[in-house]
């Protein structure tokens, strides 16, 4: 609080109530001159959101060529509540190696991409909260008498196996910080089923990735099996992005997820006959480690 002397000359009392009107109009505009991006979004009623492929999370519907899946649907329940209407939403196709890039490069405000909340990451964006809980599991032929008896992801760092992950995605990470010995196939796409493409092509015994994409992959893929179906390993949060600095637009969208699970509306889009096939956790559970 701002307290003054009395001033025994009006125009005494007049200059200290500009001086104080120009010190609120300064803190006012504080925001705007940061390049906060909530401020912008508020005042333009728009938004633009990266995104990336992910199954029903995701998804670019070939019939209508909009954007859909449980992220849209989430991001656009958050943007209803502040008067922004789902057409004044572009979404911008991104990877996994390029999600922050874009966001470093302005390309859009945030990325609505199901990332894995590692620390490697949060050291080149800001992530929400928790959104759910994902584990992560490995595709290998089925029947394949070398890898069928693996009861952790490190007994596959193996010199005689081949490895296929998607370059940027969080197991890209693991094999890189963890493997030693086996054999790393990279493979750069949007699409984390690429991947899990490189087993049933034969050029890879086993394919990394997460739990969901695992699963649904080899439910299309009948010569295919999910290794670690009863026990996913290395459980971690689901999260979207902004840029470091954004922490305006950081807190409004953790209030915003805050607000939706707690008035239960989060859970019965979770509940949703088109994601019932997404293992959602909404609390972490714990499994045995990797290694």
């Amino acid at each position: 609080m701002f307290k003054f002397a009395k001033s025994p000359r009006p125009h005494g009392r007049r200059a200290a109530l500009l001086a104080l009107s120009a010190l609120s109009l300064s803190l006012v505009s504080l925001p705007s001159q940061a390049g906060d991006t909530l401020a912008k979004v508020m005042s333009e009623k728009k938004l633009t959101v990266g995104y990336i492929p992910y199954d029903d999370l995701t998804r670019r519907d070939l019939a209508s060529g909009k954007v859909v899946g449980f992220f849209p649907d989430l991001i656009e329940a958050i943007a209803k509540e502040v008067g922004i209407k789902p057409e004044n939403i572009t979404y911008v196709a991104t990877d996994w190696s390029n999600f922050a890039v874009g966001l470093q490069a302005k390309k859009y405000d945030l990325s609505i991409a199901g990332t894995f909340k590692t620390i490697p990451r949060a050291s080149a964006a800001a992530f929400t909260r928790p959104i759910f809980y994902l584990g992560n599991s490995a595709v290998i032929r089925k029947g394949d008498p070398k890898l069928a008896k693996a009861k952790s992801v490190m007994d596959l760092d193996k010199p005689d196996v081949t490895v296929s992950v998607v370059s940027g995605e969080q197991s890209h990470d693991f094999v890189k910080s963890n493997f030693k010995n086996a054999k790393v196939t990279v493979i750069k796409s949007a699409d984390l089923a690429t991947g899990l493409m490189e087993v049933t092509a034969k050029r890879a015994d086993v394919a990394l990735s997460d739990h969901y994409v695992v699963r649904s992959f080899v439910a299309k893929n009948p010569g295919t099996a999910d290794l670690f179906a009863a026990q996913p390993w290395n459980v971690q949060p689901i999260a979207w992005a902004v840029r470091a600095d954004d922490s305006e637009l950081l807190n409004f969208l953790n209030a915003s997820i805050d607000y939706l699970e707690s008035t239960g509306r989060l859970k019965a889009l979770m509940n949703k006959k088109e994601y019932a096939d997404v293992p959602f956790m909404t609390v972490p559970l714990k499994l045995e480690a990797a290694n």
